[in-house]
């Protein structure tokens, strides 16, 4: 090739090179423009595609969905059945359970036995509790199920189930079962999933990460968590299965994390969710039994999915609506702290006109860019006169909202634009006196071993590191 063909050859490649990058992010930009996002999720994406489109537009394939189309095609709307609305006395709370209707979620129902489990041990009995007690069925649905001493005591006793006739469905989060780090180091041990196949139990993984960007986004993540025995008794709430979560006995470098037991009316919808997501991922239909009765003495409550398979974000807008509704107090706590720009309004808005608006945090989440951006949500908050604490012995993974002696919330959903937009996710609304003073109890508990957060002085570095984390807050 002489020397003139080939300048023209490079100078013909480098402009088909602008020309194909051009074109993808247009076509991308005007994809992402016709979807439903937060301002800052847009200008996350849009500047990481004007930039270099070449990386960012497949990115975006994989991973920049939130209500896809073709994926709502193919595992569909999630709907609930119909249920006797309970009416909710308080003022505040009745237009929070209304708003969650309009969704299509289902009304309040009395008549639930509650129970918080408010530490790992008594979570991981209470789980072993009810697959020993199980005689029909069991089926748990996670985020993380790792293969550790928790991991493979669980898969030991599902496996003994299974083998007596109980019908055993589990249910993994693909990216969430990859990317524990003890899981990793167990690959050894993957036999113990073997074995439960072996004995008539049936696994499943949610989205794996290799599969057509057209049917979903592998950014879509099943956090839900939830297990249910005999259709009638189900745990959920934000714990996950490894031993940072639960386990026979306590461990110093336990994370604090609650779920909360129910029986009664509400376990229709775990169901609900259940039998969805499981016909999604394994392509098989779980048909549980009828509709759990009202139990004495039971309390008010309501179910809440939300994620790609709800057409809207109702977990969000609750916590919007209680940010507004509240007039005593606003407390919550959550490991990750990087809400939208509305919430973060929001929250100072209410802290600015009194309401007692409490922040609970762990010290160090374990991700530095979510800390990072946190900082500037928290510094915006503090400022208006919002109380924030750390929690500095170690991790903190409860998820709970509690609004004024009205409501109080308990679920897998962080206060991140991740959990409220992307995630699928479900949460607990309590609407009886009883299961909310024993949220109430939970965190002042743990508010009585945390620090005040101090206001530091701008720096530089900081205020850059902050904006910058804040930046990609949606991506987090």
């Amino acid at each position: 090739m002489t020397p003139t063909l080939a300048v023209t050859f490079w100078i013909t490649s480098i402009y088909a090179f602008i020309v194909i990058g051009v074109f993808m992010g247009v076509v991308t930009i005007v994809y992402m423009l016709k979807q439903r996002r937060s301002p800052q999720s847009s200008v996350a994406w849009l500047l990481g595609i004007l930039i270099c489109p070449w990386i960012s537009v497949p990115l975006f394939m994989f991973m920049g969905g939130r209500k896809w189309r073709r994926l709502t095609e193919r595992k569909g709307f999630l709907t609930v059945k119909e249920q006797e609305t309970e009416d909710v006395s308080d003022f505040g709370a009745q237009r929070i359970e209304q708003l969650i209707r309009s969704f299509g979620a289902a009304g309040a129902s009395s008549g639930n036995r509650i129970e918080l489990l408010g530490t790992g041990i008594e979570i991981y009995e209470q789980m072993i509790k009810g697959i020993e007690e199980a005689e029909r069925s069991i089926c748990i649905e996670t985020f993380i199920f790792a293969l550790d001493e928790v991991g493979l005591s669980i898969i030991d006793h599902l496996t003994r189930r299974a083998r007596e006739g109980v019908e055993v469905r589990l249910l993994i989060d693909a990216i969430g079962d990859s990317t524990h780090p003890k899981k990793l180091r167990a690959t050894k041990q993957r036999a113990k999933f073997a074995s439960l196949l072996e004995a008539g139990g049936k696994l499943s993984f949610f989205m794996p990460m290799l599969h057509n960007p057209l049917r979903g986004s592998w950014n879509l993540r099943n956090h839900r968590k939830i297990a249910i025995f005999d259709d009638t008794v189900v745990i959920s709430g934000g714990t996950n299965i490894a031993d940072e979560y639960i386990g026979p006995t306590e461990l110093p470098s336990r994370w604090k994390d609650c779920s909360m037991r129910i029986e009664g009316p509400g376990v229709q919808t775990y169901l609900d969710v259940f039998c969805h997501d499981w016909r999604f991922a394994s392509g098989e239909s779980y048909e549980p039994r009828p509709a759990c009765e009202p139990r004495e003495d039971g309390q008010v409550v309501q179910i809440v999915p939300s994620g790609p398979d709800i057409d809207g974000d109702p977990i969000h807008d609750a916590f919007m609506s209680m940010t507004f509704l509240a007039r005593k107090r606003i407390w919550i706590v959550t490991p990750f702290f990087v809400p939208d720009e509305a919430m973060c309004s929001a929250l100072a808005s209410a802290a600015r006109r009194g309401t007692d608006v409490l922040i609970l945090v762990p010290q160090d989440s374990g991700m530095k860019m979510a800390d990072w951006a946190r900082e500037a949500y928290v510094r915006e908050c503090q400022e208006a006169g919002a109380r924030v604490l750390r929690y500095m012995p170690g991790m903190v993974h409860a998820k709970l909202v509690l609004m004024d002696d009205e409501l109080a919330v308990i679920g897998s959903a962080n206060m991140d634009m991740r959990s409220l937009f992307l995630n699928y996710e479900t949460a607990m609304m309590i609407y009886s006196e009883p299961g909310i003073r024993d949220i109430e109890r939970w965190i002042t508990e743990l508010a009585a071993k945390c620090e005040c957060h101090e206001l530091e002085s701008d720096s530089h570095y900081g205020t850059v590191k902050e904006g910058i984390a804040r930046m990609f807050g949606p991506l987090l």
